[in-house]
């Protein structure tokens, strides 16, 4: 089988694996027609699949670049876009004939028409059933509806970032990958949510491009909160990396001034203590210590592994009036 392919179809949708057909070159750049399914779709090739990436794809569907596309292609592709203007306001109207609580980002038409993909989002699960026989009625079409997520509607719609350039997911980026509180601490950016919320959101895609890079050098740095040795002012406790730089704010036990000293100028005296963990803290939350009740002043000595006295089944109550006659005494 010839080299696998990327090709990028849409902003919504994953790239696809595409292997070019017979006597078919095409390069990175080229605007060419593929078959997916039973349609055909019109994309740009991205460049060739790395082998590791296509590993990982194993068997997945793998499509087939028909031909380069021509100067017919690229205009029924520029129709489209006007069967799709139209084919908007006609989801709107169903879907408010209907009456479903769901946001539609986009209906995206194939290449050859027999296909409408809805793009929306919801933040429950939809029965769109009616919907969808409302839709090929009027439209004419097979349809697919499409669930996307905050960031692929960022991406459908594209938007400018907070650094005054287009966000990553609408220019270069295809793959989301996962972004955690924790790469945000390694590289000590501000943990407010605001600041490090992108424009869809969640976390921004570009805290995960350098969080290697300071993850390995904090393995060679001494951890915050260990009592380390300076040369010449005494010991210290570390509370701030400088991990570009190579050095470490120290917080001096004798006058508790801060300064900022190399990591070849410390020595590690005693290791950071062990983090406690916090009734907010879901990583390392801990059930709450039992204390034992105290003892009661007169009772009899009784183990505590010793279960409760229960009375054996079928056993009747006593009532509690019961218990009070018999336990009075009758004069003489």
């Amino acid at each position: 089988m010839s080299q696998l392919l990327a090709v990028d179809v849409s902003r919504a949708e994953p790239l696809y694996f595409s292997s070019p057909a017979d006597d078919v070159v095409v390069k990175s750049g080229d605007v060419c027609i593929i078959k997916t399914g039973r349609h055909t779709q019109l994309g740009r090739v991205v460049g060739p699949v790395k082998p590791c990436a296509a590993e990982a794809a194993g068997d997945a569907e793998i499509s087939t670049i028909l031909r380069l596309a021509t100067e017919q292609d690229l205009e029924r592709h520029r129709e489209n876009a006007d069967f799709e203007k139209r084919a908007v306001e006609v989801v709107l109207d169903c879907v408010q004939e209907c009456q479903l609580v769901m946001k539609l980002v986009r209906v995206r038409y194939t290449l050859d028409r027999a296909k409408a993909i809805v793009y929306f989002t919801a933040e429950q699960r939809v029965d769109f059933r009616a919907l969808v026989r409302q839709l090929a009625y009027r439209l004419r079409v097979r349809i697919e509806m499409r669930q996307i997520g905050p960031r692929d509607e960022v991406r459908e719609l594209g938007a400018l970032g907070c650094c005054g350039l287009v966000t990553c997911c609408c220019s270069f980026l295809h793959n989301f990958e996962p972004v955690s509180m924790r790469m945000a601490k390694w590289q000590n950016l501000s943990l407010v949510p605001k600041d490090l919320s992108g424009v869809c959101g969640r976390l921004k895609c570009c805290i995960r491009y350098e969080a290697a890079v300071y993850k390995e050098l904090m393995t060679t740095m001494p951890p915050l909160g260990a009592m380390v040795e300076t040369p010449t002012r005494g010991k210290g406790t570390v509370r701030r990396h400088g991990s570009l730089n190579g050095t470490v704010t120290v917080e001096l036990d004798q006058d508790g001034s801060w300064i900022e000293l190399p990591c070849a100028d410390v020595k590690v005296a005693m290791p950071a203590p062990a983090p406690v963990a916090t009734a907010g803290d879901c990583q390392g939350r801990q059930d709450p210590v039992q204390e034992e009740p105290a003892p009661v002043v007169g009772a009899p000595d009784v183990p505590a592994e010793l279960p409760a006295a229960t009375p054996p089944a079928g056993a009747k109550r006593t009532s509690r009036r019961r218990r009070r006659s018999t336990a009075k005494v009758t004069p003489s």
